[in-house]
């Protein structure tokens, strides 16, 4: 491992490393089957629950094999994990429910998008996490499920963390104020 590591930064410490040859080749194969799995990014009013449940299956199995060829306890392996686990529960949630009448359709879509949401969500952390950690970039279609890059810290001084106060209470106030109109009648 410590030939791996390129090297240390502060003030709260860090280190920087290269990974394994292995694991970058894995994680490469990985986020390029995954770019190509429309479940994972493609708009939900345009899903259809029977495709999108074998896709998932198809995922899974993918991470599986890739589990064998990392180390466990890897990035790569840490985040395979992951995925295949939120796989599992995903088809836990919606396998079967698919009615019988259509096998497009499904009992409680807005369960069904939710379960599919998580999944999406999830994946998209750990799909960070590898392009960060093995210098591996993302097509734009599976970047779409990306977490946001995070904010810029802000540093206010007193006047503006009030002024930010302020706007914050007149804004709670004001939605109060609508919603207790809307509903008089």
């Amino acid at each position: 491992m410590l030939q791996r590591i390129t090297g240390i930064s502060t003030p709260y410490f860090g280190v920087s490393w290269n990974p394994p040859q292995l694991d970058r080749d894995a994680v490469k194969h990985v986020l390029a089957f995954l770019e190509d799995r429309r479940a994972l990014y493609y708009p939900y009013e345009q899903e259809l629950p029977s495709l999108v449940e074998g896709s998932v299956r198809d995922i899974r199995r993918e991470l599986s094999d890739a589990l064998g060829k990392v180390e466990k306890d890897s990035v790569a392996g840490e985040a395979f994990t992951v995925m295949r686990r939120a796989c599992r529960e995903f088809l836990d949630e919606v396998e079967g429910r698919v009615t019988a009448y259509s096998p497009n359709s499904f009992e409680d879509e807005a369960e069904y998008f939710m379960a599919l949401g998580k999944l999406r969500g999830l994946f998209g952390i750990q799909i960070a996490r590898l392009s960060i950690a093995y210098g591996i970039d993302i097509e734009d279609e599976l970047a779409y499920i990306l977490p946001p890059p995070p904010e810029p810290e802000k540093s206010l001084g007193p006047r503006e963390r009030a002024l930010e106060r302020t706007v914050r209470i007149s804004r709670r106030r004001k939605h109060g104020n609508q919603s207790s109109t809307k509903g008089g009648g």
